[in-house]
């Protein structure tokens, strides 16, 4: 579900709006001409002018709702890494000041 906690909206044009996440850009929401609403986020390829077109949703509201989604799995993802890193970590033997492992 959207959190306004996380997520700020930035109206940048008459049909366009950014979606901030920890004061950087994570999503932006294009409304169209039949008023769906297409989620887009920022990347880069030779087609796409800075942006990967994600999905056209019928509402704003379904929209948003993907964006927070999206945004829970990359945070999941973050997590579940940095705790496998602190676990391989955790493994690793522990060199003492005099060189030998213990």
């Amino acid at each position: 579900m959207f959190n306004t906690s996380i997520f700020t909206l930035n109206k940048i044009s008459h049909d366009s709006v950014e979606i901030i996440a920890e004061e950087n850009v994570f999503a932006y929401a294009v409304i169209n001409p039949n008023n769906s609403v297409t989620v887009k986020f920022p990347g880069s390829d030779s087609n796409s002018r800075g942006c990967i077109t994600h999905r056209t949703f019928d509402s704003n509201a379904d929209a948003l709702d993907e964006i927070a989604r999206v945004w829970d799995l990359i945070i999941a993802a973050e997590r579940n890494a940095f705790h496998a890193l602190c676990a391989r970590k955790a493994m690793l033997p522990v060199i003492s000041m005099t060189g030998t492992a213990q």
